[in-house]
């Protein structure tokens, strides 16, 4: 790449310098554009961080990648400005972008069963249930306090449907241009992302786990019997709380168990 930069300069120079002179107007052209552009996101990083203003992290990542291309487009104008001379800050520029994106990168997302557990199975190093699900469980499991009797799909079941409808990459694009601050892009957005859950399929295992764990709640009830599909996330009541702002379904029979249980998942955006 450095021998066809020099080469393409020095023939420029010899044959063309008019053109060379042209090229090197334009690539300071460049330079200032995407030097203005890198200065704009770090007053906005660091506008971010004096006003502690919150952000899902996919916008974050949107936000580092555009400043992380500006950058690229600097050192670029650079080597057209001055072949050879700053070929190093290439280097140390996909290192940096290496490191930042694996920081910002999101945690590993577990997709393998368990889908479902009993509360009797629940205990407090479960951490694949929400802490409802968990107090309740340890109600009845350690201090023998009569509860409802219940089951929780896991956070495994919906992150293995979120990768079986390949939602994960429209989820983060819409994320990534949400504007938590006017109420027109939060509407938009959270309508779109629940219209992505709403129409999604779940997948046969986690299905087939959820109805044989309902089958044998109800084994010793009438074959009609309805159960009550809540929320369980895995930050909610500790230490925040999320009333109110996730779905609960009353009276819910065998047959629309898939229907409600999208129903909550979709509130998660709500």
């Amino acid at each position: 790449m450095l021998l066809n930069s020099l080469f393409k300069h020095w023939s420029y120079r010899i044959l063309a310098p008019g053109a060379l002179l042209r090229e090197k107007y334009e690539a300071f052209k460049e330079l200032l554009r995407h030097d203005n552009s890198c200065h704009e996101a770090m007053a906005d990083f660091q506008d971010l961080l004096d006003r502690g203003q919150p952000e899902d992290y996919a916008r974050i990542r949107r936000r580092f990648a555009t400043f992380s291309a500006s950058v690229a487009g600097m050192l670029d104008a650079l080597e057209t400005l001055a072949p050879g001379k700053y070929t190093g800050l290439k280097s140390y520029h996909r290192k940096f972008d290496f490191y930042v994106r694996f920081l910002l990168a999101p945690p590993k997302i577990i997709t393998t069963p368990p889908y479902v557990f009993f509360f009797d199975e629940i205990n407090r190093e479960c951490g694949n249930v929400g802490n409802k699900a968990k107090h309740l469980a340890i109600l009845h499991n350690e201090l023998d306090l009569p509860i409802p009797q219940g089951f929780a799909l896991t956070s495994n079941a919906f992150h293995f449907l979120i990768d079986y409808n390949n939602l994960r990459p429209h989820i983060d694009e819409l994320l990534g241009t949400i504007d938590i601050n006017n109420y027109n892009s939060l509407k938009r957005i959270s309508d779109q992302l629940q219209e992505h859950i709403h129409g999604a399929k779940i997948p046969p295992a986690v299905e087939k786990a959820m109805f044989a764990a309902y089958d044998r709640l109800t084994a010793a009830r009438p074959s009609d019997t309805a159960v009550a599909v809540r929320s369980s996330a895995a930050a909610e009541d500790d230490e925040s709380s999320f009333a109110g702002q996730y779905e609960s379904i009353m009276d819910v029979q065998r047959e629309d168990l898939g229907r409600a249980y999208l129903d909550v998942l979709a509130s998660k955006y709500s």
